[in-house]
């Protein structure tokens, strides 16, 4: 494993333009914001179509993580939600697990979820009709609808809100994938600046002790698998020695 001196400054620059690049990347996948901006106009579509329709939401179910309530078209809904949540129990919770769709009504909250009735006598809510989000093994959800209506959603055409619940998967999906993009790029990040220090590290020994990049590199090595510390980690600690006794 050879570095020519020469190559040190060339090297550089070239991290330092791809890392610039790819952090510019990141900001703009930071600032991206469409799943909320979709999702917040299907549930306000949904009340405005669906007949009886009062409250909408969305809730999300992600493998080790607390449900939650991604979009609402009125506070109410995350009061009703949040009650299900805490007793881990509930219509939407249900579409979600066992993905399939759930209509209730007062008298069968009453029975087959008792905590959850005077959270939603206390914003009006009397009936509801949970429908699954199949996303994936680890996320699951429910598109939620909440009537003040006691029979509503009884005759409702499900094939009307399947048109919502597939709007909604497909922007969960696309969120999905723009989440793994981002988690690529500051993986391929964290790899550059890692090789960068690894290599300046060996220049940085290169010159301390007059000897060639290999023994460099297995000096370092050495010191890694004696203090049982990743090379990367070895490179920074020496690279901020170095710096630190500088100033």
């Amino acid at each position: 494993m050879g570095y020519p001196d020469d190559s040190y400054d060339e090297l550089g620059e070239r991290f330092d333009d791809l890392n610039e690049a790819l952090q510019q990347l990141s900001d703009v996948l930071d600032e991206y914001d469409e799943l909320t901006v979709v999702l917040q106009h299907l549930v306000e579509t949904a009340v405005r179509i669906v007949p009886d329709a009062d409250l909408a939401g969305v809730t999300l179910l992600n493998e080790g993580t607390a449900p939650e309530t991604v979009a609402a078209n009125h506070p109410n809904v995350r009061e009703v939600d949040a009650a299900q949540y805490a007793g881990n129990r509930g219509p939407g919770l249900v579409a979600a697990r066992e993905g399939r769709s759930v209509v209730a009504d007062v008298d069968e909250v009453r029975a087959l979820w008792p905590e959850l009735e005077e959270p939603a006598a206390r914003v009006g809510v009397k009936s509801f009709i949970a429908f699954p989000l199949s996303l994936s093994d680890e996320t699951q959800g429910s598109f939620n609808l909440y009537s003040s209506d006691p029979q509503g959603f009884r005759s409702l055409d499900e094939s009307l809100l399947e048109v919502f619940t597939t709007a909604a998967v497909t922007a969960l999906l696309q969120a999905e994938r723009h989440r793994r993009a981002v988690r690529s790029i500051r993986n391929l990040q964290q790899a550059l600046t890692s090789r960068a220090d690894i290599d300046h590290a060996i220049g940085v020994v290169m010159a301390l002790h007059s000897i060639s990049s290999q023994e460099a590199f297995d000096r370092l090595v050495g010191k890694s698998q004696e203090s049982n510390v990743k090379l990367r980690v070895v490179a920074r600690q020496l690279l901020d020695k170095v710096t630190n006794g500088s100033d």
